[in-house]
């Protein structure tokens, strides 16, 4: 169970790496599209409209380049979040199974008489 805990970090780990890296990429092509609609802009102001249209066919490509990346991220922000909801439950796990393994592991010392059980302790007076 201790594996899986260690899985489940690493694998939290790499897909935040992975989210971080997707919304980098997102920003990157944000700023493409805000980059060729001003290209766009000053095209059509100089009045260059082959200019313009080859700018306005680079913003489209970058807005779904942005989409696509969107999509991902969205995903990727559904799965870091199903992962953290496993993290805590597999935790809880291991410490339940460590506490039982605790109390039967003293349970048989008890039986082999190596452990006075709680209840034959005596109570000192100070």
């Amino acid at each position: 169970m201790r594996d899986d805990l260690s899985n489940l970090r690493s694998s939290i780990i790499e897909v935040i790496a992975l989210q971080k890296r997707a919304e980098q990429q997102y920003n990157q092509a944000q700023a493409e599209v805000l980059k060729w609609q001003e290209i766009v802009k000053i095209s059509l102001d100089k009045g260059d409209d082959s200019l313009a249209q080859e700018a306005n066919i680079k913003k489209k490509h970058h807005i779904n380049t942005a989409n696509i990346i969107k999509n991902q991220l969205e995903k990727l922000n559904i799965q870091v979040d199903k992962l953290k909801e496993k993290l805590p439950i597999l935790e809880r796990k291991i410490n339940e199974k460590s506490i039982s393994s605790i109390d039967t592991s003293t349970e048989k010392n008890i039986k082999r008489g190596e452990l006075i059980p709680p209840h034959q302790f005596r109570q000192r007076n100070y």
